[in-house]
Formats: C-alpha cells, structure tokens, sequence
C-alpha cells in the first residue's frame, strides 16, 4: 500500500466538483431539468459510477438551504422543484416513512425474547413504533394532501 491509498483516507473531496457544478449551472430555477449526461459530463464520470452519486448528493444537500430542493427521476435527470411539486413529494415521502413504520411495527411483534432486558427492549420499541404509527396516521388523515406529480415526465401519465 502505498502513499498514494493515505491521499484521500476520507474519500476524494468533493467540493472542486460541486464548485465546478455551481458555476456551470449558475442559474438553476424551479423546474429546471438537468440530466445525468450534462451533469457527468462537468464533473468527469458516468452517472452509472459511484463518484457521480456521491458528487451529485453532495451537491443536492448543498443546494438544499439556498432553498433549492431538487429530485431524481432515476436513470434520467435531476430535476429543481417548485414549491408545490416539493411539498407534494414532502408528503409522498410521509406516506413512505408511515408505511415502513407500520412494517417495522408489525415485524415487532415477530420478536420472541430469551431474557428480561431483551423482552423489556422489544416491548418498548413495540410500543414506541405504535405510537408513532398512530401520529403518522391522525397527521396525514388531518392533512389530506391530494397526490401532486413530481417528475414532469410523470405529469402527463394517467
């Protein structure tokens, strides 16, 4: 192992390849789209590669508090949300989050401790992921969200 594997022990930095992203698409604005070939082709890698996904996460997260909240239609392009279309996939990603709730609830009950500690642990977490599978239901039956497409691609099927 030579000195080169210590370079990067952290993993290649990817802040030169999200400047590089900032100053190639200065001017993103809600419903912009950019695929995955215009975004590889700035920072050098194949959207099939993982650097691209890492560079590409870390860009998105850095986007995020200039409030530019972005969504991937997989295998295509990243696409920059407006208002409405991020406050329906908030929402889509609530009834995602409620049902692995429910799941993880229901595998709970699957749970046969050996010991008092182990019993105590699996009753608590039952009846933690019940209490919140409760919220998660009264919140979205209060809500009632109609379902917002989020992909423009996804705009015109139906």
């Amino acid at each position: 192992m030579g000195s080169e594997a210590k370079t990067f022990s952290g993993g290649l930095p990817d802040r030169p390849d999200i400047r590089a992203l900032n100053e190639a698409f200065p001017d993103l604005r809600a419903g912009t789209v950019l695929t995955y070939e215009e975004i590889g082709a700035v920072i050098g890698e194949d959207w099939r590669a993982g650097r691209f996904w890492c560079v590409l996460n870390a860009w998105r997260e850095s986007l995020e508090p200039t409030g530019r909240l972005t969504k991937c239609d997989p295998g295509k392009a990243l696409v920059i949300l407006t208002d409405n279309l991020a406050i329906g996939h908030i929402y889509d990603e609530t009834g995602v989050a409620k049902r692995k709730v429910r799941k993880q609830a229901r595998r709970a009950t699957f749970i046969r401790p050996r010991d008092e500690i182990t019993r105590a642990r699996a009753d608590h977490a039952r009846q933690i992921l019940t209490k919140l599978s409760h919220v998660m239901e009264v919140a979205q039956q209060r809500l009632q969200v109609p379902k917002t497409h989020v992909l423009p691609s996804s705009a015109h099927e139906d």
